[in-house]
């Protein structure tokens, strides 16, 4: 494929920029996408040229590790599909019983192309995936997700048709609210500035909402009529492809949003250091909102996709999802004689111990429930040991564990406990209304780990303390002598030999 001048990083990218190349759009906000497919002897022919390495897709280790193909029959086993100067020959093979896949096997330009073949405008959208060893399991999910989100209790169609109802409230006022044409700009006090209105404002309109100063119509105000669907397909087209770089007037980093602190007829305050040196109009900011569904988007795509850190969690939260047998080549045990000791000031219990088993040897997701006081909190810790008693240290020995949990206080209930490799754990984030300043908790805890090393290595060399006062009498005696007349006095210090 590079060869004959496509670019890309990696498979992802090379599959990403493939389904971009075939697909057929009527227009932004469609949801329905078109290709162009190629079948009968031509689409034969093109199968046939495989013999030619030099313009075949490395299949060979991609399929080293798949075992018992079956090849349906000839004349429905392959067809080719149209891209933007190219076409792609695809075959189809048995993985097993119940299985089906297309397998791209070759990439052939269309330039001076003799292929003689009638073309077929198929319905559809297509997604190029990694079938590698690795790809394998991605590609298997990607599938059933696509059969499971069909069926009528799917938990992600559920997810959509929530987000839905949600993305069309938020439509809706955004567009009742509109675009508000301001006449003229006033700072008032420091941090405070009044806008002002030929129209009366619209009681919607209320102190606290966030307005964005602009001069760009969204495409929701442009259009009134736009619907919620068009919308987010607009938004998924805007952000996926461009990993959340935006152009236009939809961009969110270059945004100018400001809190409504007081609101008039005619008038509104906003919490703004200075007036604005363009923009022509406000607009209610959704771009708080615009973000978290942006986010949903892509968390979606990549679980329908296969895609995401774990290609099976789509499996793992749908009812109907089937897991397939993935054996660990090692199976940990639960506990050793120094987490034992490190953790536990008692005994530990049966459970815990069969807690631990099963988180550290469930290759997804494990959960643990208990009421309070039955050792929840002791197990996390346990279970944090031991994982770094896995780790391989020879690579790194940077975190790789990541602790979660929806309350401030839980996480840093599990931080008081853990001292993994003898150091501190960091905690991210802040309590609402913390000052940034502050020092949190986390701060405070490396700052006094780092007073006791300190202690300690004193308790056992007590002539680093002599020497830290020698130290401090020179640079008292140099400023001194920079500056004698100015009469500067050191404080008293006492060396006992």
């Amino acid at each position: 494929a590079k060869r004959k001048g496509f670019k890309f990083k990696s498979t992802k990218d090379f599959a990403s920029l493939l389904s971009n190349k075939t697909l057929i759009a009527i227009d932004d906000s469609s949801s329905v996408f078109y290709f162009l497919i190629m079948t009968g002897d031509a689409a034969e022919d093109d199968l046939d040229l495989i013999g030619n390495k030099s313009d075949a897709m490395d299949t060979e280790k991609s399929t080293s590790s798949i075992k018992n193909f079956k090849f349906v029959q000839r004349q429905s086993r392959c067809f080719s599909i149209y891209g933007d100067g190219f076409r792609i020959s695809v075959e189809k093979r048995r993985i097993d019983e119940n299985t089906e896949i297309f397998f791209a096997t070759r990439l052939i330009s269309n330039l001076n192309s003799n292929a003689e073949g009638s073309l077929r405008l198929a319905k559809g959208k297509i997604i190029f995936s990694d079938y590698t060893k690795t790809g394998q399991i991605k590609a298997l999910a990607a599938g059933s997700m696509s059969r499971l989100y069909q069926e009528k209790g799917s938990y992600l169609k559920k997810w959509d048709e929530y987000g839905a109802i949600e993305g069309e409230l938020l439509l809706s006022r955004a567009k009742l609210i509109g675009k508000l044409e301001y006449s003229n700009t006033e700072a008032i006090v420091e941090g405070r500035v009044k806008f002002f209105f030929q129209k009366q404002l619209p009681d919607s309109l209320s102190e606290g909402n966030q307005l964005e100063i602009t001069e760009n119509e969204p495409l929701y105000v442009r259009n009134p009529d736009l619907t919620w669907e068009q919308y987010s397909n607009y938004l998924e087209k805007e952000f996926i492809p461009k990993q959340g770089h935006h152009n236009g007037a939809d961009n969110s980093d270059e945004a100018c949003v400001a809190k409504i602190v007081h609101i008039e007829t005619k008038s509104l305050v906003l919490d703004l250091p200075s007036p604005p040196s363009d923009g022509k109009f406000l607009i209610l900011s959704i771009n708080g909102d615009k973000i978290q569904i942006e986010r949903r988007i892509k968390a979606r795509k990549l679980i329908l996709e296969g895609r995401s850190a774990n290609p099976l969690l789509g499996l793992l939260i749908e009812e109907g999802g089937v897991i397939p047998d993935i054996q660990r080549v090692t199976k940990f045990k639960p506990l050793t004689p120094f987490v034992r000791k490190k953790i536990f000031k008692y005994d530990p219990t049966e459970v815990q111990i069969k807690a631990i088993e099963i988180a550290l040897n469930t290759p997804d997701i494990a959960l643990i429930q208990g009421p309070p006081g039955t050792g929840k909190t002791t197990v996390i810790t346990a279970i944090l040991e031991r994982l770094n008693e896995e780790h391989d240290k020879t690579r790194t020995i940077r975190g790789e564990i990541l602790v979660s949990g929806f309350q401030h206080g839980a996480v840093e209930n599990i931080v008081s406990r853990l001292s993994v490799n003898s150091l501190p754990a960091v905690k991210f984030g802040q309590r609402s209304g913390d000052s940034e300043y502050r020092d949190d908790a986390g701060t405070e805890r490396i700052e006094n780990w780092c007073q006791g090393i300190a202690d300690r290595i004193r308790a056992k060399n007590p002539q680093i303390v002599q020497t830290e006062d020698q130290r401090e009498i020179s640079e008292l005696f140099n400023l001194y002598a920079l500056s004698p007349s100015l009469g500067y006095h050191s404080p008293t210090l006492s060396i006992s030999n």
